[in-house]
């Protein structure tokens, strides 16, 4: 999370165990603390996909007529209408932990979402209702992809998600799986520590056994702390080849390395942000 307040930052940096242990352990803390964490912000997203289309346009990646899976989209359709209006046959939705709720927040959310996409595209919402255009096109799933049938995929699209899984490995090859031939995967991957983002290293000082015990829990705050050559290995060992890549890097602060990442080249322990569109070959 961004941390704009340097005082309450550097207080959080210094008590960061303790804080990063109660917000894993005690659901109360979570929700007093960090009650607006994981909530989605349709019009961020909206600039992801317009991104991701122009990767798509550069590289020949086509939408019309396929079946698209998104995973881990939280509370957010977003994507999904993206991609149903400009021409895909099927989006598939995919969370393990889905946010959404049957709230008046929820609601109020989606109506939002909603009204933005008809706004953006020129058309009325009784054209975009989900009785008329999106009924049959968009479906929203809960589970692991590893333990669904599912088959003939031509996009996988993820934004900040992979980050969160804990057996990686497992994961891309169950993509690797569900994709056809000759299609695509397209990751932003956020490789920060997500305690705060000011101090985006900050997780390096803790051992493997310390940080999977007590420090980060799946499904609440769990943070895999794969690094960009991690992630390349696992994309070539699955079949993957890398078509596109962004990587964003930031001067690696002055912290501690646990023996986990001592032996890492400084160039991978500095990358922050990967944006990739692979292909399977």
């Amino acid at each position: 999370m961004r941390i704009n307040n340097k005082i309450i930052s550097q207080i959080m940096n210094r008590f960061d165990f303790i804080i990063r242990y109660l917000y894993c352990r005690f659901s109360f803390i979570k929700k007093i603390m960090f009650w607006s964490l994981y909530s989605s912000d349709f019009k961020d997203l909206d600039q992801v996909f317009e991104k991701m289309k122009s990767i798509f346009e550069n590289n020949n990646v086509i939408i019309k007529d396929k079946k698209v899976l998104e995973l881990g989209p939280g509370n957010s359709r977003l994507m999904g209408y993206n991609f149903i209006v400009h021409g895909a046959k099927k989006v598939i939705l995919l969370d393990k932990y889905p946010r959404v709720q049957n709230t008046n927040r929820q609601r109020k959310f989606q109506e939002e979402e909603f009204e933005f996409i008809a706004r953006k595209y020129n058309y009325t919402k009784a054209d975009l209702s989900t009785d008329f255009l999106f009924s049959d096109k968009i479906s929203f799933l809960s589970g692991d992809l590893c333990e669904l049938d599912m088959s003939n995929v031509y996009i996988i699209f993820s934004n900040s998600v992979l980050e969160h899984v804990k057996d990686i490995g497992n994961a891309i090859e169950c993509m690797s799986k569900v994709l056809v031939k000759g299609g695509y995967m397209y990751h932003n991957i956020d490789l920060r520590d997500h305690f705060n983002f000011n101090y985006p290293f900050l997780f390096y000082k803790y051992e493997q056994d310390i940080w999977n015990k007590y420090l980060t829990k799946e499904g609440t705050s769990y943070t895999n702390r794969f690094r960009y050559d991690d992630y390349m290995h696992l994309f070539k060992k699955h079949s993957f080849e890398v078509v596109s890549e962004d990587i964003i890097r930031r001067d690696l602060d002055p912290v501690k390395l646990s023996s986990q990442f001592a032996d890492k080249q400084k160039g991978d322990l500095e990358v922050c942000k990967l944006c990739i569109l692979l292909r399977k070959i």
